[in-house]
């Protein structure tokens, strides 16, 4: 769970890899856009949309866990000392973040949705890297060959960080594979965008169901 430790400064592996994520997904954002925006806007949309969903994952933990938060703010702000962030409260603050970023700028909000769902499944990869390390998504007991154990909980469960990271990584395959022949559609109208964002939304949802 700890990947450094001196002194006061503690580097836990989640957070390291979400660290790492962020900037991969940022990359990936750029990379998308920069031909139709200007590179600053964009390293400010990636910290906008990074802020609100790591404050929406938060907020959505803390309410949903209060009985081990309580109004003690300390805990809510220390990631470290008080882990917990939820995905769909991730969501949630990523999809706002961006709403009100592109209404601000007067930007096509479906282009740039695009853009912020591939870097956010890079994000959820590396993300998955460090909650396995970290034991922080350990699933149900099981009896599977790929079943592990995990420190404080007793049996072998699965492996629920290593299925985020197949699904965020197979998402990524086939969503670039319909990137390049979702134009040739014949019902898909010509010259609009946001297919390739609501598709992988769709299937990481039906992968998450």
């Amino acid at each position: 769970p700890i990947l450094i430790e001196w002194g006061p400064v503690i580097i836990p592996s989640f957070g390291f890899f979400l660290a790492v994520g962020f900037l991969v997904g940022s990359f990936v954002l750029w990379r998308r856009l920069k031909d139709d925006y200007e590179e600053e806007d964009l390293l400010t949309l990636s910290l906008v949309v990074g802020l609100w969903g790591l404050i929406g994952a938060r907020i959505v933990a803390v309410a949903f866990d209060w009985g081990r938060f309580g109004t003690d703010w300390l805990k809510w702000l220390s990631l470290v000392r008080s882990p917990g962030l939820s995905f769909f409260g991730a969501v949630a603050g990523v999809l706002l973040g961006t709403l009100v970023f592109v209404m601000r700028h007067k930007w096509r909000f479906w282009e740039v949705w695009e853009g912020v769902v591939e870097g956010g499944l890079w994000v959820i990869a590396f993300g998955s890297i460090g909650a396995f390390l970290s034991s922080s998504l350990a699933g149900a007991q099981t009896n599977i060959a790929w079943g592990i154990e995990t420190l404080g909980m007793s049996g072998r469960r699965h492996p629920l960080a290593l299925y985020w990271l197949t699904t965020s990584l197979i998402v990524l395959l086939i969503t670039a594979l319909v990137r390049r022949i979702y134009r040739k559609f014949r019902w898909y109208p010509s010259g609009r965008v946001g297919f390739v964002g609501l598709f992988a939304c769709w299937l990481f949802s039906l992968a998450l169901f």
